[in-house]
C-alpha cells in the first residue's frame, strides 16, 4: 500500500476506530460529570429547612423617606409643656433604666404600665398628634443610641431592653446588628407601641408590617409557637408573599414533622423547587 492510499483508508476508517482526540474526551467527561451531578441534585434527599429569607425590599426603599418624615414629626413635641407631659417623660425614662437595672417588685412595673398608658392619651387630649410625634421623636433617637453616641444612662433610658430583643429575634448578633435596618426600625417602633398600651404595629405602613411580621415569623425563638402563629398571620394579612412557607418552617420548628412534610409537599408540586421536596422529605424522615 502506498502512502496515498494509507492515507485515504485513514480518512474513510470509521471515527469511533480512529480514537478520540485530548480535547473530545474532555468534552465527553465534562459531559457526563454535569449529567451525574444533575441526577444527584434531582434524587429526593432530606435536607432540614431553615427560616425563609424575607427581603423587605419595599422598606427599606421607603425607609430613608420615612426617616425624614418621622423627623419633621418629632419637631412638634419641643412646644409641649404639662404635668401630663413632663409626668410621662419621667415615666419613659424610668422604664427604659429599669429594664437594664437590677430589677424591681413586680408592682412597681405594673404601676407604671399603666401610668404610661394613661399619660400618653391625656397628652393626646391636650396636643392632638401627640402620639404620632413623641413616637416619631423616639424612632429618631434609636439609630444615635444604638450607634453609642448618647451617654450611657441617656442611652439605656431610650434603648431599655432592646438590644437584647434584637438578639433575641436573631435581629443582632455580638451587638452588631444582622436584620436590615427597616426591620430593627419596626421592631423598635413596636416596642413604644406596647409599651404605652398600644397595639404592636399601630402606625405601621404595608411595608413597615410585612418586614416587623416576616421577621418575627422566620426569627420567633424555639417554643414561642403562639408568637410565630400571630406573625405568620399578620405578616400574610399585609401581603406578604412567602407566608405558605412561614407555615410549613414553624411546623418543622415545632416537632409537628408529618404536617410539615405535607406542606412543603405541597409547596413543592405548586412551585417545583426541589428545596421544597427536599425539606419534606427531611420531615417526612423524622415523623416516622
Amino acid at each position: 500500500m502506498t502512502s496515498t492510499d494509507a492515507a485515504s483508508a485513514e480518512r474513510t476508517r470509521p471515527r469511533l476506530e480512529r480514537g478520540l482526540t485530548p480535547s473530545g474526551a474532555r468534552l465527553i467527561v465534562t459531559t457526563v460529570a454535569a449529567s451525574c451531578a444533575f441526577i444527584l441534585l434531582a434524587l429526593p434527599r432530606g435536607v432540614p429547612p431553615r427560616a425563609p429569607v424575607i427581603l423587605p425590599l419595599q422598606a427599606e426603599r421607603e425607609l430613608p423617606a420615612t426617616l425624614e418624615r418621622e423627623r419633621e414629626l418629632a419637631r412638634a413635641v419641643s412646644g409641649y409643656q404639662g404635668v401630663a407631659f413632663e409626668r410621662l417623660r419621667q415615666l419613659e425614662a424610668e422604664q427604659g433604666a429599669s429594664e437594664v437595672g437590677p430589677g424591681e417588685p413586680p408592682g412597681v412595673a405594673a404601676e407604671r404600665a399603666l401610668g404610661l398608658e394613661r399619660l400618653l392619651q391625656v397628652v393626646e387630649r391636650e396636643h392632638e398628634g401627640a402620639i404620632v410625634a413623641l413616637r416619631a421623636e423616639a424612632l429618631v433617637g434609636l439609630w444615635p443610641a444604638l450607634r453609642g453616641d448618647l451617654e450611657p444612662a441617656a442611652e439605656q433610658q431610650a434603648l431599655g431592653s432592646f438590644p437584647r430583643i434584637l438578639e433575641r429575634y436573631g435581629a443582632a448578633r455580638d451587638g452588631r446588628r444582622i436584620a436590615p435596618k427597616s426591620v430593627v426600625h419596626a421592631m423598635f417602633k413596636a416596642r413604644w407601641n406596647v409599651l404605652h398600651g398600644l397595639a404592636q404595629d399601630d402606625g405601621f405602613s404595608a411595608a413597615e408590617s410585612r418586614a416587623f411580621w416576616g421577621w418575627a415569623a422566620a426569627n420567633a425563638p424555639a417554643g414561642s409557637e403562639e408568637v410565630r402563629l400571630e406573625a405568620i398571620r399578620a405578616y400574610s394579612a399585609a401581603g406578604g408573599p412567602s407566608a405558605r412557607e412561614l407555615v410549613a418552617y414553624g411546623a418543622y420548628q415545632e416537632g409537628a414533622f408529618a404536617r410539615a412534610a405535607r406542606l412543603y409537599q405541597e409547596l413543592f408540586e405548586e412551585s417545583g423547587f426541589l428545596r421544597h421536596r427536599n425539606h419534606a422529605r427531611a420531615a417526612l424522615i423524622l415523623a416516622e
